[in-house]
């Protein structure tokens, strides 16, 4: 509904409201009069128009109309008609200026409740950050689209960088860079819904008899162009955007599917450039598969269908396997297997990381029991996300089984990713130092592919650095060799040890022993194995089989 509809909507619904105060005014007023005078209970009657007034149009006029029904029924109005007897002075000024206190307090009080009223709506349906409408309502006109069978389309919008770009400005700057990614989606769609779902994900809703799919890719690729360079302040930033977009088709989808499909087809291809990709029955199908999977996790961790297996980790400077990744797999027996990349990106989503953990830990406990016996003492670290870091539960958990198996803490270690540090940076070095004063052990995974891998050096706690398969893959390169040289040094620098991840070859393995890296990591020596197979593996271990 455009401004001036709604303008005159509200300008009639005045009028019908004032025609009907004076009309009671009036009416009242006859009523007193002919019923005898003040000296009955009808002149009461004023105080329910005033309340209408205070609810209708606030204090002011609340207060204005309480003048004038005191004066009403003031000078002009006889205390006793069929006698003519007057009223004192004295008595139809208490009387009116019971009136408008009565006006002012039911104002002020209608007006502070509708303001709190407000406040509560704008909280409910608004985002803090853009004041855009957020996602509920987004969905609520998607239905409604859906219902009048209308012809539109979704397109679903995401910052992918702007988390990493909060890390080094202030959120003045963030504030501003977002006001100017809102003004440039909202230039170009001006008579559409634009819908926001924190600082980063939009939603754009576009009511399109004459849908065009191209033009709308061809609109979206220039708004991305215009976006790769933000001038805010003195900094200039270059934004990585990705859009997804999905046709409302009529067909039996709930609105809640339809923002789904768009928000998967915003994540095709490298999420480290902007694009726009459209939904098609691949991204169907894989939405489908994503549903199957979500709706399976919950009753696989219920059912004992996921199991662990130990990945070693040799040591370099011992020659031993002195500790070893704890990985899950999904034993979905008949159904069609899925790999941890997936159901863990999957279950992360919807929350249910956690329970995965929890399983893992456990089955650990149960396996180190059996570890103890064949006189096996090595450090197991477990891959946990921000969410679960920062969860003060999770932690106080694993300390508690740990404790109650009589367990030193030290044999159970964490390992995170350094993505993990751009979420919440403040509360993840507070979690790690509180894991590290248990004694747990606390690992830094997929290195140097984060945005500031020096910095997590300096500022986060940790006992050890484990270098990406990238570089160890790349490592025949000269360039690349150099940079694992400078790394491992400055690694050992600030205390740590150096992991490397991912070796597969005899020259990966000489190489980095020439680069004094502590310990290896990778298919050369070992996939990951079932706990029996491990404890076998441990036993005939001879590292000079390998070298």
């Amino acid at each position: 509904m455009s401004f001036l509809k709604k303008l005159s909507k509200s300008s009639k619904e005045n009028i019908y409201k004032s025609l009907l105060l004076i009309f009671l005014s009036v009416f009242v007023f006859f009523l007193v009069y002919f019923t005898g005078g003040t000296k009955t209970s009808w002149p009461q009657f004023n105080f329910i128009i005033i309340l209408m007034a205070a609810y209708f149009f606030k204090v002011k006029v609340a207060v204005i109309l309480a003048l004038v029904l005191g004066l009403l029924m003031g000078p002009i109005m006889p205390m006793d008609v069929n006698l003519n007897l007057s009223q004192s002075t004295t008595n139809w000024i208490v009387r009116t200026m019971m009136f408008m206190i009565v006006g002012f307090f039911a104002g002020t009080m209608f007006e502070r409740n509708m303001k709190f009223s407000e406040q509560i709506i704008k909280k409910d349906t608004t985002d803090a950050v853009t004041g855009l409408y957020n996602k509920h309502i987004m969905l609520n006109k998607i239905e409604s689209l859906i219902l009048s069978k209308s012809q539109f389309y979704i397109a679903y919008i995401k910052i992918f960088n702007l988390q990493e770009i909060s890390m080094y400005v202030s959120q003045d700057i963030i504030q501003k860079i977002v006001d100017t990614f809102v003004a440039t989606i909202s230039d170009t769609f001006s008579g559409s819904n634009f819908f926001a779902s924190g600082d980063d994900e939009f939603g754009l809703l576009v009511k399109d008899d004459s849908i065009d799919l191209n033009k709308i890719k061809e609109v979206f690729q220039v708004i991305l162009n215009n976006l790769k360079q933000v001038s805010v302040d003195q900094y200039t930033f270059n934004l990585i955007v990705k859009v997804g977009i999905r046709v409302g088709d009529n067909k039996n989808i709930s609105a809640e599917s339809l923002f789904n499909s768009a928000r998967i087809t915003s994540y095709q291809g490298d999420r480290s450039k902007s694009s726009v990709s459209i939904f098609n029955l691949d991204f169907e199908k894989e939405m489908k598969f994503v549903q199957e999977i979500s709706n399976s996790i919950a009753k696989a961790v219920t059912d004992n269908e996921f199991y662990i297996v130990y990945q070693p980790v040799i040591c370099l400077k011992t020659k031993t396997i002195c500790s070893v990744e704890v990985l899950s797999r999904w034993n979905r027996k008949d159904e069609k297997s899925v790999g941890p990349a997936i159901f863990i990106r999957i279950a992360e989503e919807i929350g249910l990381v956690p329970m995965i953990t929890k399983t893992v830990i456990n089955q650990h406990i149960n396996n180190l029991k059996l570890w103890h016996k064949e006189d096996i003492d090595i450090i197991v670290h477990i891959n946990i996300t921000s969410e679960e870091l920062t969860s003060i539960g999770l932690i106080n958990w694993a300390n508690k089984i740990v404790t109650d198996n009589k367990f030193e803490n030290y044999r159970l270690g964490f390992e995170i990713t350094e993505g993990t540090f751009h979420k919440n940076p403040k509360r993840i070095n507070e979690s790690l130092k509180h894991l590290r004063s248990l004694g747990f052990k606390i690992a830094i995974d997929d290195f140097g592919t984060g945005y500031n891998s020096i910095k997590n050096l300096v500022d986060f706690e940790a006992d050890a650095i484990k270098i990406d398969k990238y570089f160890i893959d790349r490592i025949s390169e000269e360039k690349i060799r150099n940079l694992l040289r400078s790394t491992i040094k400055t690694i050992h620098g600030i205390g740590l040890k150096a992991v490397a991840e991912g070796v597969e070859t005899k020259e990966q393995l000489e190489v980095l022993i020439d680069l004094d890296c502590d310990f290896i990591q990778g298919y050369y020596f070992s996939k990951p194995l079932l706990p029996k197979d491990f404890i076998e593996y441990y036993k005939s271990f001879d590292i000079n089989d390998y070298l």
